[in-house]
Formats: C-alpha cells, structure tokens, sequence
C-alpha cells in the first residue's frame, strides 16, 4: 500500500496531520489486514493509552492494540528549521518510553520539513543508528517533489 500525501499537508502541526492525515490511512491500513480484534487508537478519535512514568504521563500519538495487548505505538514528529534535533532525540526518548512501558514495537516516523533540506545532503548522513530491539525510525524527505510517498507492506515483496 502506497499513500501519496501531497507536501501541503506536512504544513499542518503535528496533531492535526496525525489526525487528519495519518489516522484514516492507518486505519484502512489495519482493517485491510482483516484481524477484527485490532483496535487503533489515536489523534482526533479514541485517546491513545496513558503510560506513566517518574510522575509524568506519555500518550502515543497512535497506537494498535489486539485484545488489550499494546502492540504498536507510533510516534509522529515534524522536523522543522527551528530545533531539529529536539524533535528527533524527543521522539526516540519517547519511542523507548512506550518500549519499555509495555508496547511490543514502538516506531517513529520523522518528517524533514526543513525548508534548507537538500537531497545531496541527506545522503552524506553517516552512520546507522543502533536501536534496541522493537524499536524503529523512519524519517521521511520532503524536499524532492510535490508529494511525499509512505509505503506500508504487510510482507516483503
């Protein structure tokens, strides 16, 4: 499954283009899977699971569970000019919060929306980050074209 999100809706603040725009594609996502016990919760519909840790509480901006069980929290952060790496090293704290806290994966999903952002550039990124097992990154370029592309596949093709 491929989305095609026009680069105009990137613009958006984080809970809005996770409610508006990544929820709906998720959930026709999860209900193609056709497991009927799978519940996605999320921005703009169901709240999300409250973890709480060191008197302060943590929501994933989306998560999947099957019969109560804490499958899959996603967490989604906009990369912007102003603090980048807040956002990066935020969300990966967050991801290993939701880990840690009884999520069978956390993954988080990264939009570069920095208006400086060369392709030439992210390709001199060196190193592979070294994650703890059931947690992953994907970070999305957004500078290339008029849409962004985000595959989903259930199983290698």
């Amino acid at each position: 499954m491929t989305w095609k999100l026009p680069k105009v809706e990137l613009q958006l603040a984080e809970p809005e283009f996770t409610g508006q725009v990544l929820m709906p594609k998720i959930l026709e996502f999860v209900k193609g899977l056709r497991h009927k016990s799978l519940v996605v919760n999320g921005d703009r519909y169901s709240p999300t699971s409250s973890l709480h840790y060191a008197q302060m509480s943590f929501m994933p901006d989306i998560e999947i569970l099957e019969f109560g069980r804490r499958l899959l929290a996603l967490e989604v952060k906009m990369i912007r000019d102003g603090d980048p790496s807040g956002a990066f090293t935020k969300s990966l704290g967050q991801a290993l919060i939701y880990k840690s806290l009884g999520f069978d994966f956390a993954h988080v999903m990264l939009f570069d929306c920095r208006s400086q952002i060369t392709h030439a550039w992210l390709s001199k990124s060196t190193g592979t980050l070294s994650l703890p097992s059931g947690i992953g990154v994907t970070v999305f370029g957004t500078s290339s074209s008029e849409n962004l592309d985000i595959v989903f596949q259930t199983s290698p093709e």
